[in-house]
């Protein structure tokens, strides 16, 4: 009896210690503080989202550039993070989820997002912050 009672213990410890109040929020529905929540490896990504829309217009296209680098599942989820930022206007991708690179859909955007990546010489800078600039894009 004593093993068992100290295992269960040691659970409960285990599931105690582990515990994060945003897991209830989670179960429960409680999304809105999600969205904003920097995550820990990309801290000034939701920050350089929120003036990427502070600057731009709804039904403007924007082209979305970031290394994949950081983000478990590559470019996809800098892709989708940022449509939760910029509702209301096109969110273009310029990498499918195949990792398959398509710079030709610059030329579809009114605005070209780049996050966290090496200084773009060509198009005109219209915001510079948070790891990232917003350039005026090619259409």
């Amino acid at each position: 009896m004593r093993p068992r009672f100290l295992a269960a213990l040691l659970f409960g410890a285990i599931l105690i210690g582990g515990f994060k109040p945003l897991y209830l929020r989670a179960l429960f529905g409680d999304a809105r503080g999600d969205v904003n929540r920097p995550d820990r490896r990309t801290p000034d990504y939701p920050a350089f989202l929120q003036e990427v829309a502070r600057h731009t217009r709804r039904g403007q296209s924007i082209a979305i550039v970031a290394p994949m680098r950081y983000w478990h599942s590559g470019y996809s989820y800098a892709y989708y993070r940022a449509t939760y930022f910029l509702v209301g206007r096109r969110v273009i991708p310029i990498v499918d989820p195949d990792d398959s690179l398509h710079p030709e859909r610059l030329k579809e955007t009114d605005l070209i997002a780049v996050w966290n990546m090496p200084d773009i010489v060509g198009p005109e800078v219209l915001w510079r912050g948070h790891g990232g600039v917003l350039l005026r894009g090619t259409r």
